[in-house]
């Protein structure tokens, strides 16, 4: 039984997004993480990776920093609405695009070297809880 989940989201306006929810303690509450290209900044990417110009890198953004905010080495369940990244994650699809490639090899890469235990999961963009957060402070922002 996967006993951690966490959601993510990115956008194209540079911002991303995690949402991290403890399913075992249904009254807690959830926590949110909206991040820029600072804190994104110690990945070791080329300074144009970390601001994103497409939704796909926007999502692989996300993503990684929903890996990042793993501290523990208990199941956790990763789910973003961006079917591809998370075909992707799943390795039935491959990534073709160069730009997305090194960023689907820095998400592989702080798996590995953490040791993280993730499966990846895909749910609609409206049961995406850090997408929905994201929309809110995204509109808040104007």
């Amino acid at each position: 039984m996967l006993e951690k989940v966490i959601y993510f989201d990115g956008s194209p306006k540079g911002w991303t997004c995690v949402d991290r929810e403890d399913p075992n303690h249904p009254g807690s509450r959830d926590q949110h993480y909206t991040t820029n290209k600072l804190l994104l900044a110690g990945l070791d990417l080329p300074e144009d990776f970390v601001t994103p110009t497409s939704n796909q890198r926007a999502e692989y953004l996300g993503l990684i920093r929903a890996l990042q905010l793993i501290t523990t080495y208990e199941p956790h369940l990763v789910i973003g609405d961006c079917e591809n990244v998370i075909l992707q994650m799943q390795g039935i699809n491959r990534v073709r695009d160069k730009a997305l490639k090194t960023l689907y090899d820095k998400a592989i890469e702080i798996i590995k070297v953490r040791g993280l235990n993730v499966e990846f999961g895909h749910v609609p963009r409206d049961d995406n809880l850090a997408g929905v957060f994201l929309e809110k402070y995204l509109s808040g922002r104007r």
